[in-house]
């Protein structure tokens, strides 16, 4: 069994641009974000660099510095919790939730109080935020207080910035564009032969992507853009509350646009193999540097990727820049939307989902994500079920980025704590069970999911067992013993052991 723990996530940022959980056509996380003075998020781009936007895992239970790091005793103490050799001693499910949207009311009770049911929480905070004379290190710690089995994290950006700063920016923009980039042209912004700014999302989010290759002149410490960024973003975004790990957006396997990186006078094409890897060493220059500068701090990324390319995406040649970089990755809309990987078939959304954990520094966070609307009971069930056969968080959005839907699923309709399955039984499955339909038991329930085009399916179960009695899709969860379980095409669910 692999291990885990709780977290809650956090951004001093506002929106998220360019977030890199799926493939090349997906839009952003909250359809990108663009960090304004007061941290609003709109439709499109990113304060690159983490001025702004959301999302990260980690854990401090204690630290050498109480604000900006949970020291060694912190990560220790995280991992510990997650259990020794393998066991975990969280039960599942294991809830997260995305909240970066608006009006990022982290200083409201009852908002708090909502965050704080979820193990996983990605917050929207923003340079500058502070509400009702709250700061961000007082209401992160009020939200840890609801429940100290918590972990924070911060959002950060490499990969782009807004092509217009904004106080949240500023800082990243002036140094994007004061510097000297590669074979002595232009800047650390990226740019095509003809000189032009390069963007990715063609104008939709108004960002301009960075060159976050090794190809720019250092500056006057030696640094380039990845690095540099590791310790403004550190110093600007993480210093100044008591987190305890910190997300990176955009771990793209590839760039995303044609730019000449290199400087030499080409337009670099990003099918190149070549190309890729510039790209991805500039990425993994980024994540050394802050395990450098925060050691204590766990790093989670939004991958677009498995990692390694072994499953995801399908028929490219492997790639081990990112082999056991970070401790983490948030797999972005796993279901639900144009791009998601369940479109390609139940196999290999599962298949990336599971791959992900290989590639992965203990303790191995993965978060799937799934949008959907808040009464699609059916898409519920069927997600979280496959995320149960493995030790993964689930994170489920109408894609707002703010809204927590709540479940009966979690807390068996608010009867029971939300890790009411307890440990697992069996291993990570990933293999059907019956019919075509997988199933993972736990001490006090099994999960069932019926993949999608395996069609409608009856299997049976042993003696025992019982759907919990729910009020959100009562004609399933009607709270009646069962043997055999009936479930549509691309559904599932989760049954209570008597």
């Amino acid at each position: 069994m692999r291990l885990g723990t709780a977290l809650i996530l956090t951004t001093l940022g506002a929106g998220i641009a360019g977030c890199g959980s799926s493939d090349d056509d997906k839009p952003s996380t909250s359809s990108g974000g663009t960090t304004s003075t007061g941290g609003s998020t709109s439709t499109g781009g990113s304060s690159s660099g983490g001025a702004t936007s959301g999302g990260g895992t980690g854990g401090n239970t204690g630290g050498a510095a109480g604000v900006g790091g949970g020291g060694a005793a912190g990560m220790a103490g995280a991992a510990g919790a997650a259990g020794a050799g393998g066991t975990s001693a969280l039960g599942f499910p294991r809830l997260a939730t995305m909240n970066i949207g608006n009006p990022k009311n982290y200083d409201d009770d009852t908002h708090q109080t909502e965050l704080a049911r979820n193990d996983i929480a990605v917050l929207g905070m923003y340079v500058g935020w502070k509400k009702n004379g709250k700061t961000p290190a007082q209401a992160v710690g009020e939200i840890k207080a609801k429940n100290p089995n918590m972990v924070i994290a911060n959002y950060t950006i490499l990969t782009e910035s807004n092509a217009t700063p904004n106080p949240a920016s500023q800082y990243v923009w002036d140094k994007l564009s004061g510097e000297v980039g590669p074979n002595g042209k232009w800047d650390w912004w990226a740019h095509d032969a003809a000189g032009n700014h390069t963007d990715w999302s063609g104008g939709t989010y108004s960002i301009w992507d960075t060159n976050l290759t090794l190809f720019v002149k250092p500056d006057s410490n030696g640094d380039r853009f990845p690095e540099w960024a590791a310790q403004a973003f550190y110093d600007h975004l993480l210093a100044n509350a008591p987190f305890d790990a910190w997300y990176f957006d955009n771990n793209f396997w590839r760039p995303r646009s044609n730019a000449d990186w290199n400087g030499d006078g080409t337009n670099d094409d990003k099918n190149d193999a070549t190309v890729q890897k510039w790209y991805r060493q500039g990425i993994r220059a980024h994540y050394d540097r802050a395990a450098v500068i925060a050691p204590n701090l766990f790093r989670i990324v939004n991958a677009d990727s498995d990692l390694s390319g072994d499953v995801k995406p399908a028929n490219i040649a492997h790639f081990d820049e990112y082999k056991d970089a970070v401790h983490g990755a948030y797999l972005e809309h796993v279901m639900g939307a144009s791009y998601s990987a369940e479109n390609q078939g139940f196999a290999y959304a599962l298949g990336w989902y599971q791959k992900v954990f290989d590639n992965l520094l203990e303790p191995k966070f993965v978060i799937l994500n799934v949008k959907g609307a808040s009464d699609d009971y059916q898409l519920l069930r069927y997600a979280l079920a496959m995320t149960l056969l493995d030790d993964g968080y689930f994170s489920y959005d109408p894609g707002d980025y703010n809204t927590l839907p709540w479940f009966d699923e979690y807390d068996l309709a608010g009867t029971a704590g939300t890790h009411w399955l307890g440990a697992p039984i069996d291993p990570p499955q990933s293999s059907a069970w019956q019919n075509g339909v997988y199933r993972r038991r736990f001490e006090h329930g099994m999960a069932i999911v019926n993949p999608k085009g395996n069609g409608a399916q009856t299997v049976t179960v042993e003696s025992g067992y019982a759907h919990f009695k729910g009020t959100q899709a009562p004609t399933v969860n009607d709270g009646q013993a069962v043997t055999t379980v009936k479930l549509s095409d691309r559904d599932g669910v989760l049954l209570v052991k008597q």
